[in-house]
């Protein structure tokens, strides 16, 4: 028990070793006691009303999380990508966590960030650094074509759309809008400065 509270306030992203952990506590907590039969008349129907709650709202919950999700939006910028693009081109993704569906949807290109932002830093200090101020605006995009070899960006509407639709802003200056969507946009960065 001690090791899974050690990993849960170790871990980064803890909240997930919760239910496993809580899972066993339950078990290993009331694995010795006993329950009057009387009482368990009242326990297993209670116990099963609780189960057809958490159904029934699963039931409700996932449309929304099939048909609303960032994960589902994006789609129109991964085929447009899959279809635009050359086979093997290098795309810039400032949310790291845009990467699955990015690569659902358009597994012949290659993406800057498909895990944890922590691994670029392991890997390489000074892009992580690179990449966190191009995302913070800090930096040109085209930082990107020449330190990421990168042509195009694909930002969804939860990164800084004015900014994006903004070209006069220096950040994206040597950018065009190659595709937009309600839900994301695709920049394609020229060399010119």
């Amino acid at each position: 028990m001690f090791l899974g509270l050690f990993f849960f306030f170790s871990a980064r992203r803890g909240v997930e070793f919760f239910v496993p952990l809580a899972a066993l506590f339950i078990v290993y907590a009331f694995k010795d006691v006993h329950i009057e039969p009387y009482l368990k008349r009242i326990i297993y129907p209670v116990f099963g009303l609780v189960i057809l709650l958490v159904l029934f709202n699963h039931m409700i919950a996932m449309p929304v999380i099939l048909f609303d999700s960032p994960n589902y939006k994006i789609q129109p910028c991964a085929e447009w990508l899959k279809n635009n693009t050359e086979k093997n081109s290098i795309v810039y993704n400032p949310r790291w966590d845009d990467f699955p569906a990015l690569f659902y949807y358009d597994d012949h290109n290659y993406f800057i960030s498909g895990l944890d932002p922590n691994f670029m830093y392991y890997n390489d200090p000074e892009k992580y650094d690179l990449y966190n101020r191009i995302n913070a605006g800090e930096e040109s995009s085209s930082k990107i074509l020449t330190e990421f070899n990168a042509t195009y960006v694909v930002y969804t509407i939860y990164d800084d759309s004015e900014r994006i639709k903004d070209n006069s802003s220096s950040i994206y200056s040597n950018s065009e809008i190659a595709f937009s969507d309600e839900s994301c946009y695709v920049l394609k960065i020229s060399e010119e400065q």
